[in-house]
């Protein structure tokens, strides 16, 4: 354990210390965002920044608070407060620290998550590295790191996308199934249509399916799609086409079993109070029909009718 004492928090000259150069760019970013430079124009600095000295050219390395102090230099402050750690830091306790004062930034981006471990790969043993999981707000399972090890294979535009949230994060496993090429094209389509939430998840999921199952890639499949000439009227509307597109391609059978059911239903013309509903993936051939009533009244005036097409006992109907 270090004492608090070991830690020595101090104001410097802003222009001594650089940012770390393990990050690519996209995480470090090049300019303050607008909101939090007029917090900081506003307030100044709220929390000390955790850094190291480099012995090299007598700056200081910043571990944390990558945008703030990108804030503070466009407000162009002139010092900052850092805390210092000792170059003899124990690395499990450096990078309990580096997490707990950048908690916020790390919960909000799983990539820099992923560059955080890799880096404490090269110092930390697996079992270290899982222990560090619960400060991220994870389980303390070593899936997880596989998992975060995973995005780093993912081109750098593929990895600002996933920072950026133009890519959920629940549709990674899907992304990372299919090839670079088709990953960038996933992207492409994703951005054109502004597909979030279940709609990606939904797109990204039939992408792989049909990559896997067929072979189809998604050049071929939006060939296919153009065949069958989608509406072009506005983008939304020709995004849905594209998912229902791509339900049948998944589902043939499924989606000829909604079409034949639904031309029987418009062949039966029932009554507005009448509903029949097939079973949700055609598993089985029952039926149920739902009848509504305007109130209890109107009920019992047609009970006996509808008792006596069933029978007289509905249990056997």
């Amino acid at each position: 354990m270090v004492a608090p004492q070991d830690f020595l928090i101090k104001e410097y000259p802003i222009n001594r210390v650089r940012l770390v150069t393990t990050y690519p760019d996209f995480l470090l970013q090049k300019q303050a965002q607008p909101s939090l430079l007029a917090a900081t124009r506003q307030f100044g600095q709220i929390h000390p920044f955790l850094a190291v000295s480099d012995p090299n050219n007598e700056q200081l390395v910043l571990l944390t608070g990558f945008s703030q102090y990108l804030a503070l230099l466009a407000a162009e402050q002139k010092t900052i407060l850092c805390r210092l750690v000792q170059a003899d830091t124990d690395p499990l306790t450096l990078y309990g620290l580096r997490i707990l004062h950048d908690q916020a930034f790390l919960a909000d981006s799983i990539v820099l998550q992923a560059y955080l471990l890799r880096e404490a790969e090269d110092v930390l043993q697996e079992k270290q590295l899982v222990s560090l999981l619960p400060l991220l707000g994870l389980k303390a399972q070593s899936h997880l790191l596989v998992q975060r090890k995973k995005i780093l294979t993912l081109s750098f535009p593929m990895q600002e996308a996933l920072h950026r949230k133009c890519i959920n994060p629940k549709s990674v496993e899907q992304l990372l199934s299919l090839p670079p090429s088709e990953q960038e094209e996933a992207l492409a389509l994703i951005s054109h249509y502004n597909f979030g939430g279940s709609k990606q998840q939904k797109l990204m999921e039939m992408l792989v399916e049909l990559q896997h199952r067929s072979g189809i890639g998604i050049s071929e499949l939006l060939h296919k799609w153009r065949q069958a000439e989608p509406p072009d009227d506005n983008i939304p509307q020709e995004g849905q086409n594209l998912l229902s597109f791509l339900q049948k391609m998944c589902t043939p059978k499924l989606t000829q079993a909604r079409e034949h059911f639904a031309s029987r239903l418009r062949e039966l013309k029932l009554p507005a109070q009448a509903r029949l509903s097939h079973t949700a993936d055609f598993e089985d051939e029952g039926l149920e029909l739902h009848l509504s009533f305007a109130n209890w009244e109107n009920f019992t005036q047609r009970w006996p009718a509808l008792l006596a097409l069933m029978g007289n006992n509905p249990r056997d109907f």
